[in-house]
């Protein structure tokens, strides 16, 4: 999978969020601003590494079934407890 941010690409400022949210979570402003600044495509495996993506498979098939072992883990637990964990 590829990634971007694509906003200077077809002509807008990146200013709905992008460059307040992101560095929160990738945690380092300058790969960001380059990000957003050339607009380029980056890989999952980068994606991973800034913190984008916790997890990154080779196949489809294995992205679902991972998908769906974290989603039946989610299920099983207290629901108020997961819904106060997630705001």
């Amino acid at each position: 999978a590829y990634y971007s941010i694509r906003e200077v690409a077809v002509g807008l400022a990146a200013d709905v969020g992008t460059l307040a949210r992101l560095p929160k979570i990738v945690g380092n402003e300058s790969v960001v601003r380059e990000l957003a600044l050339t607009a380029r495509d980056f890989t999952s495996e980068e994606a991973r590494s800034m913190g984008l993506v916790s997890r990154v498979h080779p196949t489809l098939e294995e992205a679902m079934k991972d998908a769906q072992a974290v989603a039946q883990r989610i299920a099983a637990l207290s629901p108020v407890a997961v819904a106060g964990t997630k705001k």
